[in-house]
């Protein structure tokens, strides 16, 4: 064997004994090795590193127009490998979920880079030179440890979509103002005591999500998002909503759930196109009456307040399909709730609802109806009346008997445990759609009466 030789053998027993003691640590990160190739021409080859190979067998080329396409989702990485930096044809490019802690410059190298998915990392900062990356439309930076943000993501002027829920953010720029083509922003699960002003000049935005944070008051500017279709502004410490939110004539879907509302503001009659309002968990004790202008609403969720009734206004939009009333101070139901003809959804679980009015058999196209937790010593006969309905709870309350013509309707699940049935026919156990759990026997000289019920 020549000197060469034995060199070459030497080298390469080392680094292959130095790869098996690192194979047992971290499997996904082999050193390479080395192969026996034209030695007497001085020239030796390297095995390509395993991620070489993962990488390369994981792209994916778009059908609809030809982009490359690479996803290292969860695949336990700390820092983004150079490998990928060869690929200049990548344009979208996840790598959620992994233990990430910087942005490199090499990352800018990918000119066609359009979808950036770093969200589920540990990235503390946002480098500047993510300013170069001028071709981002969609951009996650979501749960990771980020503070702040730098102003040069202003230049990012392709950007549509910008998810940064799930960090420690108190504010952002004045410059991300200029993110004009911006339709989607996620600041939810973050630090804010206030909406930025630069997000209140982002004329172009669709959907703002602004949950989870510490926001006392909306600014009276919120008025220049024209173009709003959804805001989430759920679990905060807003007081009040300004007059100027009336102004968001294209808003379809409102969650205001879990903040300290009194009262929604009588604009809301304005915002005709709204579908969807969330405003369980506040303090409302009514609804203003120009609630009856918004003609599309088809689902209010009211739950968890402190509504003596059912809320006059909502009586006249005919559109309503699902009503959420329940863990309320409501005693009886309003008898024009029969002019709810499309209403399917009735929750009116934990109230105070001693009788029902006979008005409700009205409503012909009820489908689920709840009215567990209540006071209801008699259980409402000409509910059997109502064609469509599916399901019914009346649990804990005070019914002492189930009339035969429910028991007959098989269509009709009906959990009706934690009553106070004095006698229960053999008849009605037949149906396996009713539940009778902890039923209480009036006749039995065990019990003689049902404990009463709590409402927290």
């Amino acid at each position: 064997m020549t000197s060469r030789s034995k060199m070459f053998s030497f080298f390469k027993n080392r680094l292959n004994m130095k790869q098996k003691k690192l194979n047992g640590k971290n499997s996904d990160w082999n050193l390479p090795k080395i192969t026996n190739s034209a030695i007497d021409a001085n020239y030796y080859r390297m095995e390509p590193h395993p991620m070489d190979y993962l990488i390369r067998d994981m792209i994916v080329t778009s059908c609809e127009d030809g982009t490359k396409m690479l996803s290292l989702w969860g695949r336990g990485l700390t820092e983004i490998p150079n490998i990928i930096f060869a690929y200049r044809e990548i344009g979208f490019l996840n790598l959620q979920e992994n233990y990430i802690t910087h942005i490199p410059l090499d990352l800018i190298n990918l000119k066609k880079l359009r979808v950036l998915n770093l969200g589920c990392n540990n990235i503390q900062i946002i480098p500047k030179h993510i300013s170069q990356m001028q071709h981002l439309v969609r951009l996650n930076l979501s749960k990771n440890e980020l503070g702040q943000l730098p102003s040069e993501i202003s230049r990012l002027k392709q950007l549509k979509e910008l998810f940064l829920g799930g960090n420690q953010l108190q504010n952002l720029p004045i410059e991300v103002s200029e993110l004009t083509k911006l339709t989607n922003l996620d600041l939810s699960n973050n630090k804010f005591q206030e909406i930025s002003h630069g997000v209140l000049k982002l004329t172009e935005l669709r959907r703002l999500n602004l949950g989870y944070n510490e926001i006392q008051e909306i600014n009276s500017e919120i008025k220049n998002l024209k173009m709003m279709n959804k805001l989430d502004l759920h679990h905060n410490a807003i007081f009040t909503l300004p007059s100027e939110i009336g102004d968001l004539k294209l808003l379809t879907f409102l969650n205001l759930r879990v903040n300290y509302l009194t009262m929604l503001p009588d604009v809301i009659g304005e915002m005709t196109n709204l579908v969807s309002i969330d405003v369980s968990g506040n303090c409302l004790l009514a609804l203003p009456m120009q609630i009856q202008h918004c003609k599309r609403l088809c689902k209010i969720t009211l739950s968890d307040n402190f509504l003596t009734e059912m809320p006059q206004g909502l009586l006249n939009v005919q559109n309503l399909e699902e009503l959420y009333l329940d863990n309320n101070l409501i005693s009886g139901l309003n008898p024009n709730v029969t002019q709810l003809t499309s209403l399917k959804v009735l929750n009116l679980r934990k109230n105070y609802i001693r009788t029902l009015s006979k008005e409700i058999k009205g409503a012909m196209n009820l489908e689920k109806l709840d009215l567990s937790e209540n006071d209801l010593d008699e259980f409402p006969g000409f509910i059997s009346k109502l064609p469509k309905l599916n399901l019914l709870r009346v649990t804990n309350n005070n019914i002492e008997n189930i009339p035969e013509s429910i028991v007959k309707r098989e269509q009709i699940v009906l959990y009706a445990d934690n009553n106070r049935y004095r006698t229960i026919k053999k008849s009605t156990t037949k149906n396996g759609h009713i539940t009778w759990e902890n039923i209480v026997d009036m006749n039995s000289d065990e019990t003689s009466s049902k404990s009463s019920n709590s409402k927290d």
